[in-house]
């Protein structure tokens, strides 16, 4: 570690002088075993190959011993571990040859003495770039000059590594006087060099802290002149510093305490370590006087007092000071590094500690009286392992190791240390004890850990920016680069770029431009910016380049290389008008963007599907927050939303939007945080109007499809004409989810009344008064008498409305009837003898759909009214039902269709594929029927999917992928309460399970799979790779059969396999394709 030595203007503490004089005493007495040393051991010559006398004379050599062991007397009052520190000792001659070094240089270099005397110092062992300025420290220490008395440099070891030296240097002279050479002591400092910048931070921050401080602080020479006086003077005296320095201090005294100031002046000169505490006046530039406290105390270096310190502050800030100097204490008591001296037997004993092991939760004298001996301490993890590291450096003869593991504090917590350890021996070379030096160095494996995490983010972000990145040293050879520039040169990874130059790159015609430009920023220290260069490509082409190069420079700022970045602008070239065209695609976007600024929610920009939307035009959107077209935003919310912005960087959510005229509308948001210049939040806005409209058409369908179903059971199974009747209504109300249904007969009797013959929901007392006819008058002018009037069915979307409801509605009302449908019931011959009443909650209810199923299931009901009349309409009526099954799978495959045009077909195809699989396995034909139903719409839950992803004519993203995954579920839940004679909802929601368990979206596997959803899986593969998608062209059959040969008995069903590759390569079966869609 670099000696601390007090910068000029900056009070010495006593600690600091006491130990600057053991520090001298020290360098002293090295110099002096140096000297011993070399007289005992070498003869050193000069350039002339002449024998050199390095003694000193009796005289000398008596004060060096005497010097020698009063040192030694203090040192043996200090921790006995400061006495085995190890330090290299070196003697060069003149010409830079190594004429001495000491074993522990030897070790440290790994060469051996013979290997290194006589060698040249720098040649060997100085680093090439380096060689420079240490030859320069070497011939300026011959010179005489001070400053190459103490140096660091890195040297090189056998092995090829490197180790940072701090050395302490003093010339050689011979007896004549003349310089010889010069004998220097290294000390390693690589593993602490760290600890030393932190320090030299920390001293750095304390005189800034000096500088800037409120109080005063001044130093006095001894003859009383003012050689320093911090900035504060001139806040609290008025005077710049300047004005002071070179002038007395008694010159600002008040006249009637200049004689006592004088003699405390002259008290502390005379008494070293003394310090004066007193009020006295102080004149102000503007010649008032100032009250102030003045601490006093002597300014000392190796040569005794020179001076004094003088703090002028105020009591106020005393307190406070005094409460910062018993932390800084507190902190200096709690020293990281304990010593210990431990006895060479099992468990390790503790002979010696020092205090400060309290910091570890132990007492000192436990620790001593070998109740608890060290071995306890140690992390039971690493005992084993430290205590067979111990035996092993034992067992080879160390003088010294060291180790790093974890020690557990007497609270239990767990601490890293690194401990130096000396190992004492007797004569016969037997281990006695251990001598460590243990430090606390959890905060640097934290640190190292987030150093490591630091390079690691830092190489994933050069990795991860659109930009090349590349370094190169003086000679122009690539010291790194990032992924980016690697594959421009045509490398799969940056390091194997590293070593090579330009010449080796694809860009041969671009090499001598490159080196100008980089010799230029080398050359002259200056950044070139913005360059436009061509460069040549792998392939051949050449790309324009927007390039920037920076020099790279070391600590002491000199220019050790280059850094460029560029990026590839041969596209922007063409970029205004991309530009525009982007703009253009983003102002045809079907949903609206918007940029907004974080905080303030203002508009930045927007394009025009939000102007349309929102009724604004750009200029006076820019000119509106968030807070004003979204009523649900308040500033609780957006702190609710910030908060999930800041922690996951996006934010979903619906909420809705107010139009200028004031009407509203549902939005989904998508936003997601972005970083360029600064935070913006990029918005997309998806109008939720369609659907929303499209959902509830979408119940509606299904509550219709399910009043369909459960009334052909009702059809099936009715006994009576009054049963199906009742049982009717009940099954629209009770299944359909409807308010009321009643069924009414048309009568003949004059005034020609509708009599109710069943009914269901709320409202009995409604039908029974409401005194319905089909005559033309005002009773058979509503949608009823209407409806058996004409045949057609009549629907009122808002009765509240309607003037056809006019004698009804008040009472339509009170039970909750918002809209209606009427559905005529007529005979096979065509005569309408009654209707069907529906009346739903809900306003604008019975879209087409749902009309559509619903006259069905009306069209069912009077066909089961006619056929129970009759037996044989009974038979037929059964007939007609399989049919309205049939033709109603047939409109949910449509729908699908309609919602996914270019798969048009993809249905009835692998429905045709899996009944000739199913044939072929021998199923039976009720088996097959149910399959072919539900091979025809298999697909039907993709009508939750947005059409946009359905037709997308690229690969899916991940999460588009997982919303067409989610089809399957989808059709499960959409038939499941359908009452079909088969499993359909099942094999829908099982097509896509795999024999492994690899499939979706249960992950069931082998017989847990139903045979017909086998069946329809290995059907659906065919018939999808076979042809043509959005975002692939077709694959062909042959393709398709090899996927599911593949597939066989993992993937696919080994029987259901085997009958599909029989279908085709034996039997010759070909898919239909009449009907396939297209765009």
């Amino acid at each position: 570690m670099t000696d601390s030595v007090p910068e000029a203007g900056r009070p010495e503490s006593e600690p600091e002088r006491a130990t600057d004089e053991v520090r001298a005493l020290r360098a002293r007495l090295k110099q002096a075993e140096a000297a011993l040393d070399q007289l005992a051991r070498i003869v050193d010559r000069d350039a002339a190959g002449h024998a050199v006398d390095v003694s000193t004379d009796a005289q000398d050599v008596s004060g060096l011993r005497r010097l020698k062991k009063a040192l030694q007397e203090s040192e043996r009052r200090q921790a006995s571990m400061l006495g085995n520190v190890q330090l290299a000792a070196v003697m060069l001659d003149v010409a830079g040859r190594v004429t001495y070094c000491n074993d522990y240089f030897l070790k440290l270099v790994g060469w051996h003495r013979d290997d290194v005397i006589g060698v040249n110092w720098f040649d060997r062992f100085v680093p090439p770039e380096a060689r420079g300025e240490v030859n320069g420290v070497h011939n300026s220490l011959l010179a005489g000059e001070p400053d190459a008395l103490h140096h660091e440099n890195e040297i090189l070891v056998r092995d090829g590594s490197r180790r940072l030296i701090r050395w302490d240097n003093v010339v050689l002279r011979g007896l004549d006087g003349a310089v010889v050479g010069e004998a220097s002591l290294g000390a390693d400092i690589t593993e602490y060099r760290r600890a030393s910048l932190a320090l030299e931070a920390s001293e750095r921050r304390l005189r800034k802290l000096i500088e800037n401080a409120s109080d005063v602080i001044a130093i006095v020479t001894a003859d009383g002149t003012i050689s320093f006086v911090s900035q504060a003077v001139l806040a609290i005296a008025g005077y710049a510093p300047q004005q002071l320095v070179g002038t007395h201090f008694l010159d600002y005294s008040h006249p009637d305490e200049r004689e006592f100031v004088a003699a405390d002046f002259a008290e502390i000169l005379g008494a070293p370590g003394k310090t004066i505490r007193k009020e006295q006046r102080l004149r102000h530039q503007d010649g008032s006087w100032l009250t102030v406290e003045a601490v006093s105390s002597s300014q000392m270096d190796t040569a005794g007092i020179h001076g004094i310190v003088v703090t002028l502050h105020d009591v106020t800030w005393r307190k406070q000071a005094e409460h910062n100097l018993r932390l800084a204490n507190a902190v200096i008591e709690r020293s990281s590094t304990v010593l210990f001296r431990w006895r060479a037997i099992e468990g390790w004993p503790v002979e010696y500690v020092s205090d400060n092991v309290r910091q570890w939760g132990y007492e000192p004298d436990v620790l001593l009286s070998g109740d608890k001996p060290f071995a306890e301490l140690v992390h039971p993890e690493d005992l084993e392992r430290i205590a067979g590291e111990v035996a092993g450096h034992v067992a080879s003869g160390a003088t010294q190791f060291a180790q790093e593991y974890r020690i557990l504090k007497a609270s239990g917590e767990v601490i890293w240390v690194d401990d130096r350890t000396v190992v004492e021996r007797d004569p016969e070379g037997a281990p006695v004890f251990f001598q460590g030096v243990v430090m606390d160095i959890s905060e640097r494996k934290r640190a190292n850990q987030q150093l490591s995490e630091s390079h690691q983010l830092l190489e994933g972000i050069l990795n991860a920016i659109p930009v090349r990145v590349f370094w190169k040293d003086r000679e122009l050879v690539y010291l790194g680069c990032n992924a980016r520039f690697a594959q421009d040169a045509g490398f799969a990874e940056p390091k194997e770029l590293v070593g090579k130059t330009d010449d080796d790159m694809p860009w041969h015609d671009q090499v001598e431009l490159y080196r100008a430009d980089d010799r230029a920023v080398i050359d002259s220290g200056q950044a070139k910016l913005l360059l436009e260069e061509p460069q040549t490509t792998p392939a051949g082409d050449v790309m324009t380049l927007l390039t920037s190069k920076v020099p790279l420079r070391d600590a002491a700022g000199q220019v050790t290389g280059v850094l460029g970045i560029y990026m590839d602008v041969t596209e922007q070239k063409r970029g205004q008008e991309n530009l525009k065209l982007f703009r253009a695609l983003v102002d045809q976007a079907e949903t609206g963007i918007e940029v907004v600024e974080p905080g303030s929610m203002r508009f930045l920009d927007v394009n025009q599907t939000t102007c349309r939307a929102l009724g604004y035009s750009r200029e006076e959107m820019l000119a509106k927050t968030v807070f004003e077209i979204d009523p649900n935003l308040t500033e609780a919310s957006q702190r609710q939303f910030v908060a999930t912005i800041e922690q996951t960087g996006s934010l979903k959510l619906e909420t809705v939007h107010l139009r200028k005229d004031g009407s509203s509308y549902p939005v989904e948001i998508n936003l997601k945080k972005v970083t360029l210049d600064r935070e913006y939040y990029i918005v997309s806005t998806r109008d939720l109007t369609e659907l929303r409209l499209h959902e509830a058409r979408l119940q509606r369908v299904n509550r219709a499809l399910l009043t369909l179903s459960a009334g052909n059971a009702v059809v099936v199974h009715a006994t009576s004409e009054q049963d199906i009747v009742q049982r009717m209504c009940e099954v629209v109300v009770e299944k359909g989810g409807y308010r009321m249904a009643w069924v009414g007969y048309a009568e003949d009797a004059p005034g020609k009344p509708v009599r109710p013959v069943g009914w269901a929901g709320e409202g009995a007392d409604y039908v029974e008064r409401a005194e319905i006819t089909w005559a033309d008058d005002e009773n058979g002018r509503g949608p009823t008498g209407r409806c058996i009037r004409s045949g057609e069915p009549q629907v009122a979307l808002d009765i509240a409305s309607d003037p056809t409801m006019d004698p009804w509605r008040e009472r339509a009302l009170r039970h909750g009837y918002r809209s209606s449908l009427t559905l005529p019931l007529t005979m096979p011959d065509g005569k309408v003898f009654g209707a069907l009443m529906i009346y739903a909650a809900e306003a604008d209810a019975f879209d087409p759909d749902e009309r559509a199923l619903l006259i069905e299931m009306c069209g069912d009901l009077a066909y089961g009214i006619a056929s129970l009349r009759t037996q044989s309409a009974h038979e037929q009526g059964l007939r007609r039902l399989a049919r309205s099954l049939d033709a109603t799978v047939e409109s949910l495959a449509h729908t699908v269709e309609l919602r996914d045009p270019y798969t048009a077909g993809h249905q009835r195809r692998v429905a045709d594929i899996a009944v000739a699989v199913a044939a072929e396995l021998g199923l039976s034909e009720d088996r097959i029927k149910g399959l072919r139903l539900a091979a025809s719409i298999h697909d039907i839950g993709k009508i939750s999917i947005p059409a946009e992803i359905l037709a997308k004519p690229a690969r899916l993203t991940p999460l588009e992928y997982e919303l067409v995954k989610g089809h399957a579920e989808a059709g499960f839940s959409l038939l499941h309460k359908i009452d079909f004679p088969w499993p359909i909802a099942e094999i829908i929601r099982q097509h896509h399970e795999r024999i492994d368990g690899s499939g979706y979206p249960r992950g069931l596997s082998g017989d847990d799979i139903l045979l017909e959803a086998k069946i329809l899986a290995v059907a659906d593969v065919v018939e999808s790779m076979a042809s043509h998608r959005p975002y692939r062209a077709a694959q062909g059959i042959d393709e398709a059969l090899v996927e599911i040969e593949k597939g066989r008995g993992t993937l696919f069903d080994e029987a259901v396999a085997d009958a599909c590759l029989k279908l085709f390569r034996q039997r010759g079966f070909q898919i239909d394709r009449a009907d396939s869609g297209s765009i």
